[in-house]
């Protein structure tokens, strides 16, 4: 029993099999050894933060409430939430999104699609500095993830932190801009990642000043991106 508690506090997931002497081990008068296997049984719920309650999120919130995920769903506008949320989902309407993200718990996956360009770059930055997140992707073109990319990096972020985001997200090969696609594509992605596949990063190619970037993928979103303000070296 203290075997089988101590596997569940740390959360172990793989069969362990233990071999007991009856004699020395567990102070039994007769001799032999017995052979015991532990199997955590249950699905391992995994955290997932969405910021933004757009109409991508609202279609993704469907699917994931059906997945092995307990859902922190943040907006600063109380009004875009349904009346109903699906089980294992808790509503958090919050002046500062920014800031809940230090209250996440440890080992969190993050999605980011809100309806504002600059609070997306600063969760952004926000997430990354955690240095915890299982997963973090946010909703947005390659041309989206050339500027973050660029602005990140003029603030010092290394290539390794920055490559911690994926954007665009989603499997490159569900296309489509209906919300529903997008969330299937995303939660598609979700799935490989719980499930130990490794996950494509899909970047801009190299880019040089006054030359326009040609890209495959795409990917609608709840935004409108505004003029790039910065340069592109």
């Amino acid at each position: 029993t203290k075997m089988a508690r101590e596997m569940l506090i740390a959360s172990e997931k793989s069969l362990k099999v233990e071999r007991f002497n009856l004699g020395a081990r567990l102070g039994q008068c007769c001799g032999g050894v017995a052979t015991l296997s532990f199997e955590p049984i249950g699905t391992q719920q995994n955290h997932l933060v969405l910021f933004g309650a757009g109409h991508v999120a609202k279609a993704l919130l469907h699917i994931v409430a059906t997945l092995p995920f307990r859902v922190t769903w943040i907006d600063e506008r109380e009004e875009v939430f349904p009346e109903t949320l699906p089980h294992g989902v808790k509503k958090l309407v919050s002046d500062d999104p920014v800031g809940e993200v230090k209250h996440m718990p440890p080992n969190s996956y993050y999605l980011v699609m809100t309806h504002n360009h600059q609070l997306d770059f600063d969760l952004t930055k926000a997430i990354i500095d955690r240095e915890d997140s299982r997963y973090f992707g946010m909703i947005g073109s390659l041309t989206k993830r050339k500027k973050f990319d660029f602005r990140l990096e003029q603030r010092g972020y290394s290539q390794e932190q920055i490559e911690t985001m994926l954007c665009p997200i989603g499997i490159s090969t569900v296309n489509g801009k209906h919300p529903a696609e997008i969330a299937v594509s995303v939660a598609g992605e979700l799935i490989a990642h719980y499930q130990g596949q490794a996950l494509e990063q899909k970047r801009p190619t190299k880019h040089y000043r006054n030359q326009d970037l040609t890209v495959q993928h795409s990917q609608s979103s709840d935004i409108v991106e505004p003029p790039l303000e910065e340069k592109i070296a």
